[in-house]
């Protein structure tokens, strides 16, 4: 467990990191200079910030990070972790390419999914595991509008196909194009994701939570 030093988030491990060690955070992209020459070993004594500049493509079509160190200038490649912010993936290059060996595919062992979701307008009401609030869907109600928790009950968007059905936590917030959204982090599985805030979404919880606003890069 660390704590980004570029955005501030928490960053915890997970079976969705689809590799031994956790080099950079999943919601920044942002990573340390901890290591030397071989990923994990933590022998590097610079410990610069290292900036998520681009993507390459090894031999089998896995699709790497590439970060350049900000206080060095060390360039390295790190695998994408299954929890990754594919926003932000997509944020440091968007092209048919990328989208053509992610979609449709999870990467590691289960998280975010590329390419178009989806959405599955699904009505139904529900008692808040958290506050206890007992809530009417409208069929895009996805959380609890009084303390903004939700369950991991989605694959995609409304679909209810998740099997892991445990609490997720409203870790974050942000503005995106002049619209709220909350990002979401699964107790159980590590899984992320963001959702739009509703109308009647308690105000006061998400201005707390945009402490953890994402620095843009």
């Amino acid at each position: 467990m660390f704590k980004c030093l570029k955005c501030g988030f928490l960053v915890e491990e997970n079976n969705l990191m689809g590799s031994k060690n956790r080099n950079h955070c999943p919601f920044c992209l942002w990573s340390l200079h901890v290591d030397l020459k071989i990923p994990g070993d933590r022998k590097s004594n610079c410990f610069g910030l290292m900036k998520p500049t681009a993507l390459a493509f090894k031999k089998d079509g896995e699709i790497m990070l590439v970060h350049e160190c900000l206080k060095c200038g060390q360039i390295s490649k790190n695998r994408i972790a299954g929890d990754d912010n594919p926003e932000k993936i997509l944020k440091i290059e968007d092209s048919a390419q990328i989208r053509e060996v992610l979609f449709g595919k999870n990467s590691a062992k289960g998280g975010w999914t590329f390419g178009p979701k989806k959405f599955k307008k699904t009505p139904e009401d529900f008692t808040c595991s958290v506050c206890g609030e007992k809530i009417i869907g409208t069929g895009f109600t996805d959380h609890c509008p009084k303390c903004l928790w939700s369950k991991h009950v989605d694959i995609n968007p409304g679909d209810r196909e998740s099997k892991c059905l445990d609490l997720m936590e409203p870790v974050g917030a942000e503005i995106l194009k002049g619209e709220w959204r909350i990002f979401y982090k699964c107790q159980k599985c590590g899984f992320t994701h963001f959702n739009k805030i509703s109308p009647s979404d308690n105000m006061e919880i998400v201005i707390k939570l945009s402490i953890w606003k994402i620095k843009e890069n």
